[in-house]
């Protein structure tokens, strides 16, 4: 009978151990990844760095009064962006406006903490534009990403052409806790506290991103599940409880609340493991003497 629950002890004693890691650990505060400057509108380009001397000028923008302006070959601007989370889902923008032939192009491309490169750029473009044209796309940093280079070029530039560049952005999606969101709505405070967790704690470790990798794997058709059948949302939400409290905690008090919470945790999972033993207990069959 005792080789019956080892699974059960095993389970248990892991999802445990788990917990206490992911309380314990100091939480670490993440900044979003800004672009400083990403419309000119200081009146000089810094801190973007120029090539081959691109210019800033007035008149016509996009929005406020200057722009980034380029007229000859390999000219380009550039900025490194730090605070970028790896594994989070991000969106890229931009807005350019060009004469002629010439092709306007803004690349985002991530790096990790040593300077490689860690993915192919992103790259948007535009050529032929009709006035500003919007470019934008979303963009998944890879595990180990640390930074974020924005590099603002030209290509198949002729004499007389010109491209312009304004309002660059790069905004960390606000979206990802898909069962959570299901079950309470976008807008609950419930799924902004999950949300916390997952940035500030599990994806600061390879552990938390790979537990996050995997939850996207396989939530958005439960959540979409969840979201057809409302009958099921109390349900959801009862047993999200646990991770609530865990995410809540972790986040927003100190060692003492923690140890508190760790002790209930403990003492359900016991429980848990006891009433089942229990049950099992029941079920067996009696002996034939």
């Amino acid at each position: 009978m005792k080789s019956s629950f080892k699974p059960i002890r095993i389970i248990t004693s892991f999802v445990i151990v788990v917990l206490i890691v992911l309380i314990i650990a100091p939480t670490q505060a993440f900044a979003d990844p800004t672009i400083t400057n990403p419309g000119f509108e200081s009146g000089s380009a810094s801190p973007w760095v120029a090539v081959n001397s691109p210019s800033v000028t007035t008149g016509s923008a996009h929005s406020g009064t200057y722009k980034a302006e380029m007229d000859a070959a390999y000219e380009e601007y550039y900025q490194w962006v730090s605070n970028v989370t790896a594994l989070a889902n991000y969106e890229c923008w931009g807005y350019i406006q060009t004469t002629g032939n010439v092709t306007g192009r803004i690349e985002f491309e991530f790096y990790d903490s040593l300077g490689g490169s860690m993915l192919g750029a992103k790259i948007l473009e535009a050529k032929n534009t009709v006035g500003w044209e919007m470019k934008s796309s979303p963009y998944r940093a890879p595990i180990d990403t640390r930074y974020l280079k924005v590099r603002l070029t030209v290509a198949s530039l002729d004499s007389g052409e010109e491209v312009w560049f304004d309002d660059i952005g790069f905004k960390a999606q606000t979206g990802g806790c898909f069962i959570a969101t299901a079950a309470y709505g976008p807008d609950d405070s419930t799924v902004n506290t999950l949300r916390n967790f997952r940035d500030g704690q599990l994806l600061t470790s390879s552990t938390g991103q790979s537990l996050v990798d995997a939850y996207y794997s396989v939530s958005p058709p439960i959540a979409e599940f969840v979201d057809d059948n409302s009958s099921l949302k109390p349900l959801i939400k009862a047993s999200l409880l646990p991770a609530v409290a865990v995410s809540s905690v972790s986040t927003d008090t100190t060692l003492g609340p923690k140890i508190t919470v760790i002790s209930i945790l403990m003492l359900c999972s016991i429980t848990f493991v006891c009433m089942l033993m229990k049950k099992s207990r029941k079920n067996m069959p009696t002996p034939i003497k």
